[in-house]
């Protein structure tokens, strides 16, 4: 499969798809270039200050590695105002985003597998020290957010969605869980690079992700691995390691630098 590339053309989002009641989109000013970005969601509506590579990121669920576009992408900030419809979920953010790109930027995309760094949690030969657990109930399963933690950070509470429970206080964050996708998509957030699965694990399991406060960006983390997800890993007796692996990749076709007007 290494050498094998899958690829599929297809517009940026089918017509069917769910879309923002309104919305606003500008190149930021740059005058505020340095000013750090930013994501704001509520029940009524979303507003971001990203690069466009990171907006299409949200959009489909991927890290910055798994964009493959023009250079200018990861540079030229917009800022997006757009009003959610009535009853619309945070899950549902992601296809309007998509929405959003096709209709102002004229965004067209396609997936392909591309050989590419990734860190893979593996099982440490010292033991498992994570204990078996209950099946979860049907149809509870772990979110998917990829470059997503952004939007996870602007709206979690302590609450339990589909699977995983976050408690937050002072010094930092407490994942549970019992799905390895889960650990995967919380490692995410403190590695650089894609985090793929290699334990063979199966079934369920007590998962508990202590992720202490770190300064600066969750998303942009210092070097390609913050420490604190190898001491978490480690308490589970499981370790990163880095490796070479097909990854799913979004490249873009065609994308306009001036959004089209409001």
């Amino acid at each position: 499969m290494t050498g094998a590339i899958i690829a599929f053309a297809f517009a940026a989002v089918p017509a069917t798809a769910q879309s923002f009641e309104a919305s606003s989109v500008r190149p930021a000013p740059t005058a505020n270039s340095t000013a750090p970005p930013y994501v704001k969601v509520d029940p009524a509506r979303i507003d971001l200050r990203l690069p466009l590579q990171e907006v299409i990121c949200m959009a489909y669920s991927v890290r910055a590695s798994q964009v493959a576009g023009p250079e200018w992408l990861g540079n030229m900030r917009f800022d997006i105002e757009a009003k959610l419809p009535e009853g619309a979920t945070e899950d549902q953010i992601p296809v309007m985003l998509q929405s959003l790109l096709a209709e102002r930027f004229h965004l067209s995309i396609h997936r392909e597998n591309r050989l590419q760094s990734v860190y893979a949690v593996v099982a440490d030969k010292r033991g498992l020290k994570m204990k078996p657990a209950p099946d979860e109930p049907a149809g509870a399963s772990p979110v998917k957010r990829g470059c997503g933690p952004r939007l996870h950070a602007a709206t979690n509470s302590d609450t339990e969605p589909l699977g995983y429970k976050v408690i937050s206080s002072r010094e930092g964050d407490r994942v549970q869980g019992t799905q390895m996708a889960t650990l995967i998509d919380f490692a995410t957030l403190f590695v650089r690079e894609p985090v793929i699965d290699k334990t063979n694990l199966k079934g369920s399991y007590r998962i508990v992700l202590d992720l202490p406060l770190t300064e600066g960006n969750p998303n942009d983390p210092v070097g390609d691995i913050d420490p604190a997800i190898v001491s978490a890993l480690e308490k589970l007796g499981l370790k990163l390691e880095p490796q070479k692996a097909p990854v799913e990749t979004i490249v873009v076709d065609h994308v306009d630098a001036k959004p089209a007007e409001d």
